[in-house]
């Protein structure tokens, strides 16, 4: 809306939320009358200040209705019709991108970074070093790396990109609003060091803006070769200090200095993601955060400049990443957070996993905020990320809205909430730590909010099947410090989904034998028998029905080997994700026989015995044989 608390009306202090959610929906959305009009009728007098933002509201109003042609603008595209173009964005920042229903663009990249966005980015630049030397006695960060995506640039337009630059001490050059280069700022007009940068890009940013790679890597070339700097250069310095290394690893003089000044990095050309959203949710394929580490290097280790694209070099990657102290994010939309997108986790917060893991220390991390217009800012990731969970998964409204929706809405607070703070946790256990996890229990499992949760879970049982597995596997492995309580309470809700619904089989549930065994020994200490035997089936036939498969798949691979067949390299497995990509997942697991019906797919082996006979179809064979011997005997016939 709008509108703001110190808009006034004649005669009256001030312009209250209360008094424009009466005039607004008492008057003008319920009965059409005219924003002036509705004014007087509530108030006895208008503002022509609150007329233009009603109007304005009013306009925005209808454009919300007027979406519904979305689903006959792509019926009609699909028909060969003509669809509108029109820019796009995120609605809430840019209302002029409704209605939606259009052929959206986003906008010349060579306009990119805009002056204005030079401006904003300069003023970001400033205020993360601010507070990045509050924090550090006035000490100035060695490196930054910056997280760079597609969407967030087309929305902000160069924000970003300018704050990299000007760490950098270089800015843009325009020439009639398009950049045609950059060049380097004085070191005493800079007035502090240059600070060294590091790219991690998107494969949609490579392919959408392979000019701002170009861009970026000309502005990291030529702050390296700046001479005369009065502060320090840490780009030269690093540089250096990498062509040492590359020299010794054997690389000649040239290659060495192209590769040493080297600073984006994405993943393979055509190739796109980390593949660490799978890897993580498969938690019960790692015992540590090691094996993450590798994937996110062996993924993103492409190196992108002048001279290679998209050239394999993990050590350069992983060379540059050790020297980072700082990490940036974007965010400009309103629409999604960084807890309802695994590409969040992927990026940015696996970046701070595999920094601590090469250099011992995590880095400080920042978030760009963009999503208010006129109102940029600098924060944590920490208050970013702890801020959204109380706005949105932790609050009432939210999770009621969710509900309205049914097994959409369960499934969003499973795979969209749950795992990807799961994600989060992973990457960033010193800030989604044990406290986090106490919430997400009494939130979710305990009800605090009194809204019926248990009623609406039992009408979605494998989306809260999937929950409580989930936090006792954050258990499991040592993330979620819970109290007794807590886990017998989720073991027991495990247990009656299982006899109850039959198992979820989700990616880390099924197939899943320390988890089995996990919530089997919690069961085991609910009992008060001397035996200490339990009569609870479900974490039990689980670890069966894993152990049972895995023997199975093993003997199918086995026969494969033996027969010669290939197949397998060629059939596409879901399951859970290993360290080599290449390899077939973990075997999924069959649900227990709880009632559940269905059809079980088993391996048939057909043998040649003394019978004799085979699989091979022989009567159709015969047939097909003898109608083609009558057309080629008809065809010589009517030749001669």
């Amino acid at each position: 809306m709008p509108f703001n608390k110190d808009l006034h009306w004649p005669g009256h202090s001030q312009c209250s939320t209360g008094l424009l959610i009466k005039v607004w929906c008492g008057t003008i959305i319920i009965n059409g009358t005219a924003p002036a009009t509705a004014q007087n009728t509530v108030l006895g007098d208008s503002s022509a200040a609150v007329t233009a933002g009603l109007n304005t509201a009013v306009s925005y109003a209808g454009d919300i209705e007027a979406c519904s042609v979305e689903i006959p603008a792509i019926i009609n595209a699909l028909d060969g019709g003509y669809t509108p173009p029109k820019t796009g964005g995120d609605p809430v920042r840019s209302p002029e991108s409704l209605p939606t229903g259009n052929n959206f663009h986003s906008f010349d990249s060579r306009l990119m970074p805009t002056e204005e966005a030079w401006n904003v980015g300069s003023q970001m630049a400033d205020s993360m070093l601010e507070q990045y030397q509050a924090a550090h006695g006035g000490a100035y960060p060695d490196k930054a790396a910056f997280v760079l995506w597609a969407c967030e640039s087309m929305r902000h337009e160069g924000i970003a990109e300018s704050e990299a630059l000007s760490l950098l001490g270089i800015k843009p050059v325009w020439k009639k609003g398009k950049i045609k280069g950059v060049a380097l700022i004085p070191s005493d007009e800079l007035g502090r060091p240059r600070i060294d940068v590091v790219f991690i890009a998107s494969g949609l940013y490579r392919d959408t803006f392979s000019d701002k790679i170009e861009m970026l890597d000309d502005a990291v070339r030529l702050a390296a070769q700046a001479e005369g700097d009065s502060y320090p250069n840490y780009v030269k310095e690093n540089s250096d200090a990498l062509y040492a290394a590359l020299i010794s690893r054997g690389c000649d003089e040239e290659t060495a200095r192209r590769l040493s000044m080297s600073r984006i990095f994405s993943a393979a050309p055509g190739s796109y993601g980390t593949g660490l959203s799978g890897a993580i949710d498969s938690s019960d394929t790692w015992d540590d955060e090691q094996k993450l580490v590798d994937l996110y290097l062996s993924k993103l280790g492409y190196v992108y400049n002048g001279e290679e694209w998209g050239e394999p070099n993990r050590d350069l990657f992983r060379d540059n990443l050790g020297e980072v102290d700082v990490a940036v994010h974007s965010r400009s939309s309103n629409l999604y957070g960084l807890v309802d997108n695994d590409d969040c986790f992927q990026y940015f917060g696996a970046l701070s996993m595999v920094i601590k893991s090469i250099s011992g220390t995590e880095p400080d991390m920042f978030i760009t905020d963009l999503r208010t217009v006129g109102v940029p800012q600098t924060v944590t990731l920490k208050e970013y990320i702890l801020k959204e969970l109380e706005a949105r998964y932790f609050n009432p409204k939210w999770i009621e809205g969710m509900m309205e929706h049914g097994y959409a809405g369960a499934r969003y607070m499973d795979k969209k909430f749950l795992e990807n703070l799961w994600g989060w946790t992973v990457t960033n256990p010193e800030i989604i730590t044990s406290d986090i996890w106490d919430r997400v229990y009494d939130v979710y499992i305990e009800d605090e909010h009194n809204l019926g949760l248990k009623e609406f879970f039992a009408e979605n049982p494998y989306a809260y099947q999937s929950m409580v597995g989930r936090m006792m596997e954050t258990a499991r492995k040592g993330y979620w410090d819970a109290n007794r309580e807590a886990l017998e309470t989720l073991a027991s809700e495990f247990q009656q989904s299982v006899q109850t619904n039959g198992v979820t089989c989700c990616h880390h549930t099924c197939g899943n034998i320390a988890l089995s065994d996990y919530i089997q020994g919690v069961i085991d200490g609910m009992q008060t028998d001397d035996s200490g035997d339990s009569d609870d089936p479900s974490a039990e036939v689980l670890k069966e029905k894993a152990t049972e498969v895995a023997a199975g798949d093993t003997a199918l691979q086995q026969d494969n080997a033996q027969t010669g067949a290939d197949s397998v390299a060629n059939t596409t497995v879901t399951g859970g994700y290993g360290e080599n990509l290449q390899e077939p997942a973990a075997p999924q697991v069959a649900p227990p026989d709880v009632g559940v019906s269905g059809q079980v797919m088993e391996k048939v082996t057909h043998e040649n015995g003394e019978t004799g006979t085979t699989s091979t179809p022989i009567v159709p064979i015969l047939i097909v044989v003898i109608i083609i011997s009558a057309v080629f005997v008809g065809i010589r016939w009517k030749k001669t």
